[in-house]
């Protein structure tokens, strides 16, 4: 090494550039990675604690007592009539859907453990109404919001008629 300093000459030179390249290489290369890596490994952001008003949605709270998880969507327009289906059908929009219920807007009032049978407007013919049994039932602007459970959980297909 001490007569590479002393005495550079070109052939000291060429033998000792392709390993100085290769090391300067592997060092830029590491030190690329480590950054990219750690970058992948960071933890995301938490929001804010105003803006995470859906904590209690997400992992429930004490005083909570809906047996599924509740999911809004796009509102599906329905014909409702009573247990018989023998009166004229009201149209009413379901708002919200769980696995063991359905949100629905209708325009009258429904008694609290009515039994409602309703049926998507756009389902086959073929396809039957379910029975939900009202649970609540309060006034809004747009009209009377009712809270209904199943009478019994219809399959899935019937599930999908409903958002």
């Amino acid at each position: 090494m001490e007569d590479l300093l002393v005495n550079p000459d070109a052939q000291t030179w060429q033998r000792w550039i392709i390993p100085l390249t290769g090391l300067a290489s592997a060092i830029l290369t590491l030190f690329l990675g480590r950054m990219v890596l750690q970058a992948r490994w960071r933890k995301p952001a938490t929001p804010p604690e105003e803006a995470a008003g859906e904590g209690s949605y997400v992992a429930g709270s004490s005083q909570e007592r809906r047996q599924a998880i509740r999911r809004h969507g796009t509102p599906v327009k329905i014909l409702v009539t009573g247990r018989k289906a023998q009166a004229r059908p009201e149209e009413g929009w379901v708002l919200n859907r769980s696995l063991s219920g359905l949100g629905l807007c209708l325009s009258e009032a429904q008694k609290q453990n009515a039994i409602l049978n309703i049926r998507a407007v756009d389902a086959p013919e073929n396809m039957p109404g379910i029975d939900v049994q009202v649970v609540h039932c309060q006034k809004k602007e747009q009209g009377w919001e009712v809270g209904c459970t199943f009478v019994q959980r219809p399959p899935w297909s019937v599930l999908l008629m409903f958002g």
